[in-house]
């Protein structure tokens, strides 16, 4: 980081800086300023190191340091890569190259080997087989650092090793129409064979869809996806040390499918509609988040968004007798929506009516036989649009609860119990359901049977 060290105008072009701190390397800049404003800083002097408190200071000359920690990156059975950290201090002055140099084993010299400016190189030429020791050392303009050696001899050989494959995730997903890359980074030695199998085959090439490896990549592109892109690719590597596997998974982001099927009718009053659906076949790669729902009068043609929901809508606030249609539109995860379902057809808004009609035991249509003292009950399933009124009479009179007889009836299930029967809880009992499409009615026979007797005509059933 920069900073200014002159406090006020200096003028001509000579400048001390003092406060420096004994055994630092500086540098210093200029930048002129005139009525325009400030210019652009002159080119950074060399590094100057302060070396005693009177401000006095001289021009570094001192070597580097010897390179950090050298590792070995690869090795062939005729060549060695070895790469290295920088010095911890380049002398004050930059480090123009690195020099290499080779000792065979059983040698007592060292030789060069190769020089290069970057912290990393490829010793060519070697024979296979044989042991080697590396050092590295640093060279500035002043002169060339200590060595740093390698820790251990290389021996010159192939290595092998098994096929690993390095993913950080294996899911990859595009949008449909758009080009989509993957690369699969991977090690092997020697060169891995590679095959591509799609849900369950071998993965063909085609105008849009290609694979490859290069050294250490393995690539599939994909021009212009589509849902036939879509599916679970599973990538094999062998050779001489092993084998290995990767899967991986293709997302195309589309517009889902239409939602299934047509556009059910649930119920339909005066001034609502409910409608349900199906949702699609084909999500288009991701979650469906939610539907919309349009309603339109017949007496138009234009279609009315109205509220969402998942599977279930209710139109409300409908003008009796007037006509509706509905459609349902799928919205998924990435924002894209499919086309409209099936219209579900005219809907007149009115009250449907369907007369009552009831479900009943089999056994309520013969006579029931019970002793007094015992408890008996009579139920059935009710049904109807819209759902009848229940009346359990017996005779010309409406029964309603006492201290032994309970009547429990619910929008859809008539019920009554009667607990320690007495004689007078014998007779012809009528279950009678209404409402605006009419009436239906049902009849139970009760006997109740004096304890000790028994009378004729009923003999039969006991």
């Amino acid at each position: 980081m920069w900073h200014k060290i002159s406090k006020g105008i200096v003028k001509g072009n000579i400048f001390k800086s003092t406060g420096l701190e004994d055994g630092i390397a500086y540098e210093f800049r200029v930048m002129a300023e005139n009525m325009a404003g400030i210019g652009k800083p002159s080119k950074a002097s060399e590094a100057i190191l302060a070396l005693d408190p009177t401000g006095e200071s001289v021009k570094v000359s001192e070597k580097p340091q010897p390179p950090g920690k050298i590792t070995l990156k690869d090795v062939t059975k005729n060549s060695v890569t070895l790469s290295w950290e920088k010095p911890e201090h380049d002398g004050g002055s930059r480090v123009g190259c690195y020099v290499v140099e080779i000792q065979p084993k059983g040698a007592d010299k060292w030789s060069q080997a190769v020089i290069v400016k970057e912290t990393e190189a490829t010793i060519s030429g070697l024979n296979a087989g044989e042991e080697y020791m590396f050092r590295v050392a640093a060279r500035n303009e002043k002169g060339t650092s200590d060595p740093r050696q390698i820790g251990v001899p290389v021996i010159v050989k192939d290595l092998v090793i098994a096929p690993v494959i390095k993913m950080l995730f294996n899911t990859f997903s595009v949008l449909a129409g758009e080009d989509l890359t993957v690369e699969v980074p991977y090690v092997a030695r020697p060169k891995a064979a590679v095959s591509w199998v799609k849900d369950g085959q071998p993965l063909k090439r085609t105008t849009r869809v290609n694979f490859g490896a290069i050294a250490t990549m393995l690539n599939l592109t994909i021009k212009e996806a589509s849902r036939d892109d879509v599916g679970h690719y599973l990538i094999t590597l062998t050779n001489t040390a092993g084998e290995t596997t990767a899967d991986i998974g293709i997302v195309v982001l589309d517009k889902p499918g239409q939602p299934g099927g047509p556009v059910k009718v649930e119920e339909v009053t005066s001034d609502s509609v409910t409608i349900s659906w199906n949702p699609p076949e084909y999500d288009g790669g991701c979650t469906i988040k939610h539907y919309i729902v349009e309603k339109r009068d017949t007496s138009t043609t234009n279609w009315m968004i109205v509220s969402p929901n998942l599977t279930e809508y209710v139109a409300t606030g409908l003008v009796q007798d007037n006509q509706y249609e509905f459609r349902v539109i799928a919205r998924n995860a990435a924002g894209v929506f499919s086309l409209a379902s099936f219209s579900t057809g005219p809907i007149t808004a009115r009250d449907e009516i369907e007369p009552p009609r009831f479900s009943i035991d089999p056994e309520y249509t013969q006579t029931v036989v019970v002793n007094a003292g015992d408890n008996f009950k009579i139920d059935a399933d009710v049904n109807g649009k819209p759902l009848p009124s229940i009346h359990w009479m017996k005779g010309e009179l409406e029964l309603g609860n006492t201290i032994h007889r309970e009547i429990k009836n619910t929008p859809t299930k008539a019920f009554i119990s009667v607990k320690e029967a007495k004689l007078s809880d014998g007779g012809e009992y009528t279950l009678l359901l209404k409402n605006p499409g009419g009436e239906k009615a049902v009849q139970i026979d009760v006997v109740v049977l004096d304890k000790g007797k028994v009378h004729a005509k009923h003999m039969q059933l006991l």
